[in-house]
């Protein structure tokens, strides 16, 4: 794909196609890095984001079960109070 550097007030720019905003979920800020061949631009990660979906995904297919190990001494052995 080519696109145009374009002026945008006193700075220049690029217009993104939407289809690859959407792709990329690019909106608000986004990180730009110099990659030394050229620009990267991603979308910013937040920390635990997407966990809640994961989450709900797990319960939906009932994988959110409580692993439970009947076997297992630790409990026992390696308290100290």
């Amino acid at each position: 794909m080519r696109s145009k550097i374009i002026a945008i007030g006193t700075s220049k720019g690029i217009r993104i196609p939407k289809y690859l905003l959407d792709k990329y979920d690019l909106q608000g800020q986004v990180e730009v890095d110099d990659t030394g061949s050229g620009i990267l631009i991603r979308p910013i990660k937040l920390p635990r984001q997407g966990w809640e979906a994961a989450f709900n995904k797990k319960n939906l297919a009932d994988e959110d079960a409580i692993v439970d190990m009947p076997d297992s001494t630790w409990d026992k052995d390696e308290w100290e109070w």
